[in-house]
């Protein structure tokens, strides 16, 4: 709603409206730590579930510790969906995802 009244496009500018300068640097800063702890946490559930499954299955040793199934991961399915030019492709990961739940 802030938003909407002051007419702000990002948290930072309506950070600046509302209170000033200072104000939207500290609340860019503080996104952006949330954001990266998210990140964080969801590296770790990834690393844990997905090693655990392996495990599951009967594969035991090095390929299937949290580092190495994490690291996997990020280079074959993260990195490629971040660097896509054309953001419309990740509507199929995210139909993915809902189906999932």
């Amino acid at each position: 709603r802030i938003c909407h009244n002051t007419g702000a496009k990002t948290h930072k500018e309506c950070g600046r409206m509302i209170i000033g300068p200072v104000f939207s640097e500290f609340m860019a800063l503080v996104l952006i730590a949330k954001t990266a702890f998210t990140c964080i946490s969801y590296a770790i559930v990834i690393g844990e579930s997905y090693s655990r499954i392996l495990h599951f299955f009967g594969l035991h040793g090095w390929p299937t510790s949290r580092q190495v199934v994490l690291m996997t991961f990020v280079v074959l399915v993260l990195t490629p969906l971040c660097l896509q030019r054309d953001l419309s492709i990740l509507s199929y990961t995210s139909l993915f995802g809902i189906c999932c739940e």
